[in-house]
């Protein structure tokens, strides 16, 4: 997570001083050799306030879902968000067109703030899908289940 803690310095350079924000501007970000997943947006803090100018992007890199690398936009699919108390949670999910591998992606992610200002948020995913289904079943395939950290920085 260190190499995370060097993205969001600058995030934390051009931050309000003032820790009480009621809206502002958040990006999350996970990196491994499977899972590469960004987020962007505008929300308010608190459990009922809208998100506005959602961005989420998902690269999948998973033999067992598909034989390439898999990209999906996910600026449509949030569920869910939630900031307060310094916890920062977003549930995504979106479904595929029929017919197309993996008929579903589902993101969970949990962060919560890692300084006393609020800026630097760190904690993990979870993404739910279905591998392919095995040689000459047109059926679903198993569910999968990818772990991993994130980072995110609040302005």
């Amino acid at each position: 997570m260190k190499h995370f803690h060097i993205a969001f310095a600058a995030l934390a350079l051009l931050a309000s001083s003032s820790t009480a924000r009621a809206t502002g501007g958040f990006d999350c970000i996970a990196g491994t050799d499977t899972v590469t997943f960004y987020a962007s947006g505008v929300l308010g803090r608190g459990v009922v306030t809208p998100i506005m100018n959602f961005k989420g992007h998902l690269i999948l890199k998973v033999p067992e879902v598909a034989k390439t690398s898999l990209e999906f936009d996910l600026s449509d699919a949030l569920l869910f968000a939630w900031v307060e108390d310094n916890e920062l949670r977003l549930h995504l999910y979106k479904e595929q067109p029929e017919g197309q591998r993996p008929p579903s992606v589902e993101l969970i992610m949990k962060a919560a703030s890692a300084d006393e200002d609020g800026i630097i948020y760190e904690g993990s995913y979870v993404l739910r899908t279905q591998a392919l289904p095995a040689e000459g079943n047109a059926g679903p395939g198993d569910p999968i289940e990818l772990k991993g950290e994130i980072a995110c920085g609040w302005e």
